[in-house]
């Protein structure tokens, strides 16, 4: 048994070390300074974020307000035969008809409309206004906001993802809300080009933003993770054997004669 949970340990410790942490960041600098030119907790390289500047701009504790578009990027080209997914938890409110962007983007422009300025997508927006609304949350395939459709959501701090599966020829998406799958669909005759991740901002909204992040994941195991697995159960097999073999070789009890 002991060496039963050594190897299963093992083998979950593989599977887990499969995920790669991207970027993330928790967004804990001053409401006083901009975003812009800050680095994620968790980066790459030498990533920083591009953003506005400003009273309108993205601030550095993951909050912006005020009237006008604003946007921020990271730079991020997708590899085939991966599993990427793009996550944040915001609370954008307001009393208009206005909306925070999370997705994938072609272009980088810190000033402008989300989607057409960016040629953005696959990415989603949340509305500042939500409850008894049918599109408190709109996914949009792209490019801009071509394919898109709208769905209800709470109010309150929602996490959001947004994950593009790369493993096919034809890459998927999957959009959802919390544990919540808003929608899944497929490129065909030809994948987007997307050489940034982003969010944003679109009219009078106040939003606050937490734990941006985006990780990578393989499709199939490491093989690094692989060879991990095979040596653990060989040597495994190996001890229990030997084991084995050594108890048929000590002498049977003689108590009872």
């Amino acid at each position: 048994m002991p060496i039963r949970c050594f190897v299963l340990f093992f083998v979950c410790l593989a599977g887990a070390t499969a995920q790669t942490t991207l970027y993330f960041d928790d967004f804990s600098g001053s409401g006083l300074a901009d975003l812009h030119g800050t680095a994620p907790d968790i980066r790459p390289g030498s990533e920083t974020w591009q953003a506005g500047t400003g009273a309108a701009a993205w601030k550095a504790d993951g909050s912006a307000s005020e009237e006008g578009n604003q946007n921020a990027f990271l730079p991020f080209t997708p590899v085939a035969g991966h599993r990427y997914t793009l996550s944040v938890t915001a609370n954008p409110q307001s009393a208009a008809d206005a909306w925070f962007a999370l997705g994938f983007s072609t272009t980088a422009a810190v000033d402008g409309f989300y989607a057409i300025t960016l040629d953005a997508g696959p990415w989603l927006l949340l509305r500042g206004v939500r409850p008894n609304l049918s599109d408190g949350i709109q996914t949009f395939f792209g490019p801009n906001t071509a394919q898109g459709q709208s769905h209800g959501a709470d109010s309150g701090f929602l996490y959001l993802s947004v994950v593009l599966d790369t493993t096919a020829a034809d890459w998927e998406v999957t959009w959802r809300a919390g544990d919540t799958i808003l929608r899944q669909q497929a490129y065909v005759g030809g994948n987007p080009d997307i050489n940034y991740v982003a969010l944003g901002k679109y009219g009078n909204l106040s939003v606050s933003i937490s734990d941006f992040s985006l990780t990578q994941s393989a499709a199939v195991p490491e093989p690094a993770n692989v060879a991990l697995v095979i040596g653990l159960l060989a040597g495994a097999t190996i001890l229990v054997a030997r084991r084995r073999h050594s108890q048929s070789l000590k002498p049977a009890d003689q108590s009872g004669t």
